[in-house]
Order: C-alpha cells, then structure tokens, then sequence
C-alpha cells in the first residue's frame, strides 16, 4: 500500500490472470480476491476513483 493513501477503512480488490495454460484457447485463468483494510499513517491521497459505502 503507498503510504501516501489517506488513513481509512477500505475495500482493495486484487486481480490475478494465471498464465501457466494460455498456449490452449481459453486455459488463462483470473482470479479475484477482496480485502478488508484499515490504513493507518499520515497520508492525505484520498484517490479520485474511489467508490463510497455509506452505512457498510
């Protein structure tokens, strides 16, 4: 995480294409995963792409 991340309870989502069977048409495989994450620190960036879960 860049410490420049505003301090906060986010939701970081990681993507991961697999390539180890791709030479077949269809054999990539994606893989995605979610965390909870609470960031700590004196970083002011809040991001311009961020979605908000009022309430979650």
């Amino acid at each position: 995480m860049p410490t420049c991340v505003a301090p906060g309870d986010y939701l970081m989502r990681v993507e991961l294409i697999a390539l180890h069977g791709a030479e077949n048409l269809g054999g990539a495989q994606f893989y995605m995963e979610c965390a909870q994450i609470r960031v700590t620190g004196d970083g002011t960036n809040k991001g311009s792409n961020f979605v908000s879960f009022p309430g979650a």
